[in-house]
Formats: C-alpha cells, sequence, structure tokens
C-alpha cells in the first residue's frame, strides 16, 4: 500500500513537469545562450547544506531541460558513528565493534518561477535514507541494511552570478520515522552554493 502512495506520487510529479514543459514552448525553442539572465549552462554542480539529506547535506549535479526546469540527483551523508560494543554470547561477554552511517541518495526537479538573476523556484523530490550497519565480534559480523524512500517539496530563491549561484530553500521532508525521535513531517531549510560546468 506504502509503494501506491509512491507511485501516485510520481505520476504526479511526471504530470506537473509535463504540463510546464509543454507550455514553456517560447523559450524552449530558443538556445539557450540566448538567455543569459535565464540560465548559464545546461550543467551545474552545487552543495547543499541540511536541506534534502537532513543534516550535513548534499551534493549535488543538477541538468536544465528547458530554461526553468532543471532535474538533479545527489548523494549526502547524515551520520557515522563507531565504537565499541558488549553482547552476551551463551553466557559470556563478548567485547567486539560496531559501524553506523547513514546515507541519502536523491532525484528532484526545479520550476523556476521568475526569471533574472533573482529567482524564485518550486522544487519536488524523492530521497532514500540508507541505514547501513555492521556489528563484529571475534566470533562473527551481524550486518544490516534499511533503506526509506521518502518525499520532499519546497519553495526557494536562487541568486546567480556569472559563474556561481547561491540558494535558500525551504522544505517540508518526509523523514524515516523509526525511533519516534523526528515526526514524520517537518519544516526544514537548506543553503545552497553552486557553479555552473
Amino acid at each position: 500500500m506504502q509503494h501506491a502512495k509512491y507511485i501516485c506520487f510520481l505520476v504526479v510529479f511526471l504530470i506537473f513537469l509535463g504540463h510546464f514543459a509543454f507550455t514553456q514552448t517560447d523559450l524552449s525553442t530558443r538556445p539557450f545562450d540566448v538567455h543569459p539572465d535565464q540560465i548559464r549552462s545546461r550543467h551545474s554542480l552545487h552543495l547543499e547544506v541540511a536541506g534534502r539529506g537532513f543534516i550535513f547535506g548534499t551534493l549535488n549535479y543538477e541538468y536544465a531541460l528547458l530554461p526553468r526546469m532543471y532535474v538533479g540527483a545527489g548523494l549526502g551523508l547524515a551520520n557515522i558513528s563507531t565504537g565499541d560494543i558488549l553482547r552476551n554470547n551463551n553466557g559470556m561477554d563478548e567485547a567486539g565493534r560496531y559501524f553506523e552511517m547513514s546515507s541519502s541518495q536523491l532525484i528532484y526537479g526545479n520550476y523556476m518561477i521568475r526569471d533574472g538573476k533573482h529567482k524564485i523556484f518550486l522544487t519536488t523530490g524523492i530521497t532514500n535514507f540508507l541505514v547501513t550497519s555492521r556489528n563484529k565480534y571475534p566470533s562473527e559480523t551481524e550486518s544490516s541494511n534499511e533503506a526509506f524512500l521518502r518525499w520532499n517539496a519546497g519553495v526557494g530563491y536562487q541568486f546567480s552570478g556569472e559563474r556561481v549561484y547561491f540558494r535558500a530553500t525551504a522544505y517540508l521532508l518526509n523523514l524515516p520515522n523509526s525511533d519516534d525521535f523526528f515526526p514524520g513531517y517537518i519544516p526544514w531549510g537548506g543553503l545552497t552554493v553552486g557553479v555552473w560546468l
């Protein structure tokens, strides 16, 4: 049942992208290089602090489908922890080491509402939160991977320089709710610095 929710979200997202793709024909038929205030290049790379990756941030690549429409993908790191661990193994204490890493992989789309150096944009996407853990004991090694697919949406502001751009984005994140520490939905923010390639 949960997968049906994500499929419905993806279908609505693709319809949204398709609608704007076919209603922007006046811009899409012109070369990209004649619109210096709208787009500098089809390719860009940026670092977002916090944002969709939640804590530390993500490194993202974006591609401009149209002068106002971008798609992107990124990788992020949320947490790494290591330390000593102790367990009872057949009545005897056994010491070991644990390793845990939380990472994120994401895809998203941006639609620029306003042109020029100062842009307002809408964004939506899907983030996969992956938790990898390993407990290593003298007698055995225990490993596990858990993945949580969650959506996100937001509105942001972008300032565009000649080669570099800056963004501030307000998000609504749907987080994994495995430990009940955070609610399932939270308002969040991200700060971005990027460069056109």
